[in-house]
């Protein structure tokens, strides 16, 4: 019989050797995407009912609605986490190596956790997106904190301002007017 400490070393080792193939992060940012669209099959479908305010909506139709507007930054989150995985791929395709003794280990570059634009850049990746693609990187990287919780973890990491309606206006949540103005 093995012993408990004989057990995880088995486990880590196979779990180091598996986490360590892109392949497997692969598969999470395909499983993270599946979750995303699904919740976005949701938003969508609220989303044609908002657009026609004058008609009456069944009680159904209004918790659709109001789903598909709380779950918006879930997908968003879940998009975020899929580029991270598919960025991780990359590295570890070059020869990287990111789980070691049972830990996955932070780039080295990377100070903020999930920050799409650090770890674009520490894969190599950054000379190949455009500003808008990484304005985008950097928007979906606030989705990442409140997609989970009900705030940024550092309220001043993201610019913000009070609206005129008081409403707080966050630089994750955009259009594109709030880019072009």
């Amino acid at each position: 019989m093995s012993t408990q400490t004989e057990i995880d070393a088995h486990f880590a080792a196979l779990t180091t050797d598996g986490c360590n193939q892109p392949v497997a992060w692969l598969r999470t940012a395909r499983n993270l995407l599946s979750g995303a669209e699904a919740i976005m099959t949701v938003v969508n479908a609220g989303r044609r009912l908002i657009g026609h305010p004058d008609v009456e909506r069944t009680a159904e139709e209004d918790d659709l609605v109001s789903r598909s507007v709380q779950t918006v930054g879930q997908a968003l989150m879940l998009y975020a986490f899929a580029i991270e995985c598919l960025f991780k791929a990359v590295y570890l395709k070059a020869d990287g190596v990111l789980y070691v003794n049972g830990t996955v280990n932070k780039l080295s570059g990377v100070s903020i956790s999930h920050d799409l634009l650090q770890v674009c850049d520490a894969v190599g990746l950054k000379d190949y997106f455009d500003q808008d693609q990484k304005t985008v990187l950097d928007r979906l990287t606030l989705w990442t904190e409140i997609g989970r919780y009900p705030a940024p973890l550092k309220s001043t990491r993201y610019g913000h301002k009070l609206l005129d309606n008081g409403w707080m206006y966050m630089r994750g949540i955009w259009s594109y007017t709030d880019e072009v103005t």
